[in-house]
């Protein structure tokens, strides 16, 4: 069996050149990649990722393309998962660049500590070339959680994302797949990662972050203000829907999520006095219970799942 395997969901071809050269250049050499496609074949963006694997692959033969109908990371993780061949999976956004020990470290944190299921790393931002701009990143701290022996409850600096983490392959067919109306790409677009993490938690899964596993986000800045609003609000319409979700499970903590929102976002402004935030924290309060509600009126749950009442497709 192939000790690991990569999967990158891949949507932008201009840049998935990057976290490839850097899985060419790994110490470590038993590995395979898998590039997940996603969407319609006939669009020039799919097109292009399908023609760059296809190249990358005659160079190398651990590289393989598996193709997603569906659009959304979610739903490319999942046939990534569905595909793989290792005994653990990693994730690596199609705009990052791991470092050369990248996989080195996973085996040897895996290795070391063969309790843990998932591993987080650091996902650390370029060179910021312009004053206006947000790039998604995290430094999370050398913790192990353990879900029963600490109440259910993380530790403050436990914290990953999907651009650098890896899990047991047996522990996340057990567990399902990533919840495909959550996350970049579908319906309510962020907080997939902390939705996974909750589903985890809940199997009291033991789960470990260190900021020794690093991958630079290379092509990960969005500049100007458009770009820091959708940043904004994605992140504010994903975690209500996920809020709405708990609260669709009986979880107390969707009803407690949203009533902490509440007052964060009306009453923040007053920690150091800048009133001028209040307008800008009312909208991403209103975007934050639009979905929630949204996922309540729309959605029912099956299982760990959200499925659309009626079980239509419904759209963004």
């Amino acid at each position: 069996m192939t000790r690991l395997s990569i999967v990158i969901p891949a949507y932008r071809p201009d840049t998935l050149s990057t976290p490839i050269s850097s899985l060419l250049n790994q110490n470590f050499r038993d590995w395979e990649l898998l590039v997940v496609g996603q969407g319609n074949p006939e669009k020039e963006r799919v097109s292009k990722v399908l023609t760059l694997a296809e190249d990358f692959s005659l160079r190398d033969s651990r590289i393989r393309y598996v193709h997603s109908d569906n659009e959304g990371h979610s739903y490319a993780v999942n046939a990534g998962i569905q595909s793989a061949q290792g005994e653990i999976v990693s994730l690596l956004d199609d705009d990052c660049e791991a470092q050369p020990d990248w996989l080195t470290t996973i085996i040897q944190y895996y290795d070391k500590n063969p309790q843990i299921s998932l591993l987080g790393g650091s996902v650390i931002p370029p060179k910021k070339e312009k004053w206006l701009g947000v790039c998604p990143n995290v430094n999370p701290g050398e913790v192990i959680y353990d879900p029963m022996l600490s109440n259910f409850t993380p530790p403050s600096n436990f914290n990953w994302i999907g651009a650098n983490v890896s899990f047991k392959r047996d522990v996340a067919l057990a567990t399902g797949p990533f919840d495909e109306f959550i996350g970049s790409g579908t319906i309510f677009p962020a907080a997939g990662e902390t939705d996974y993490m909750l589903r985890l938690e809940k199997r009291a899964v033991i789960m470990m972050t260190t900021p020794k596993v690093t991958v630079l986000h290379k092509h990960g800045y969005r500049y100007g203000y458009q770009a820091i609003l959708k940043h904004t609000f994605n992140y504010a319409y994903g975690n209500g829907g996920l809020a709405g979700k708990l609260h669709l499970m009986g979880d107390p903590r969707g009803e407690e999520w949203k009533k902490h929102t509440i007052r964060r976002r009306l009453l923040s402004w007053l920690t150091h006095y800048r009133p001028y935030r209040l307008p800008f924290d009312i909208v991403r309060l209103k975007s934050f219970l639009a979905a929630y509600h949204r996922c309540i009126s729309e959605y029912q749950t099956e299982g760990d799942l959200l499925k659309p009442i009626g079980n239509k497709q419904l759209t963004a």
